[in-house]
């Protein structure tokens, strides 16, 4: 899969380990580097072994992955069209490029 950023900040929290664990702690910094590199190697979000993404929002267009550390990413589609079923809700099996729009708290799901 294909990963964008939202913000630059994100980015650097991502391609630093020394970024990460400043930011998010040594354990959380594990599980994030290796959800991202689960989520590069895959061809799909269907593909993604662990981290028990959640699908939310109004088209299901959200995506969360739990960190651990009571910590989240929250992506969405970064398609120019997104892929879509029948119902309208995105079809992430054919979702190829994700946008990283937040790390943070689970208590804000």
């Amino acid at each position: 899969m294909i990963i964008a950023f939202e913000i630059q900040r994100l980015r650097q929290i991502c391609e630093d380990d020394n970024v990460a664990r400043r930011e998010l702690g040594v354990e959380a910094t594990r599980v994030l580097l290796l959800r991202l590199a689960d989520i590069r190697a895959a061809t799909s979000i269907c593909d993604l072994p662990v981290g028990r993404p959640i699908v939310q929002g109004n088209s299901s267009e959200l995506l969360e992955f739990d960190l651990g550390q009571n910590l989240v990413m929250v992506w969405t589609v970064n398609h120019v069209e997104w892929p879509v079923n029948e119902a309208g809700n995105v079809d992430w099996s054919s979702v190829t490029r994700i946008r990283l729009l937040r790390i943070g708290g689970g208590k804000d799901r």
